[in-house]
């Protein structure tokens, strides 16, 4: 299936924590791929896809997320294939803090370090198109 994408994704595979703002529900999941405007994760079963609020991101451990903590709405959700616990989540990022620099520096700079290769194996790894 193939989507019109108005922002270029980047595949980044990191573990991460999440807390669903103003409620005690948090949890740990995976981020998959991230762009200028969202993200998608994977939550672990703790995730209540009928729960509302802003979700917060950030990293599992003590390195911090390269591009930074993220909020955001949950966009659309579904159960994980084989019935295993948890969600995969579209996340569009909150526009409360305006231009996210940071964010923008490491697409510039991650769109930068990819246009050196000339290897379309190595684009597709780390390029999403679809």
């Amino acid at each position: 299936m193939y989507e019109n994408r108005r922002h270029l994704r980047f595949r980044e595979i990191i573990d991460v924590r999440w807390a669903i703002l103003g409620t005690d529900i948090s949890g740990e999941g995976q981020l998959l791929n991230i762009s200028s405007s969202g993200l998608k994760l994977v939550t672990d079963a703790r995730f209540d896809p009928n729960q509302r609020g802003l979700l917060y991101i950030d990293a599992h451990g003590q390195v911090p997320l390269k591009f930074g903590a993220k909020k955001g709405k949950v966009i659309w959700v579904e159960r994980l294939p084989d019935n295993k616990p948890g969600y995969l989540c579209g996340i569009e990022f909150a526009s409360d803090k305006g231009w996210d620099k940071i964010l923008s520096d490491w697409i510039n700079n991650k769109t930068e370090e990819l246009g050196q290769t000339g290897d379309a194996k190595i684009l597709n790894n780390y390029v999403m198109l679809d």
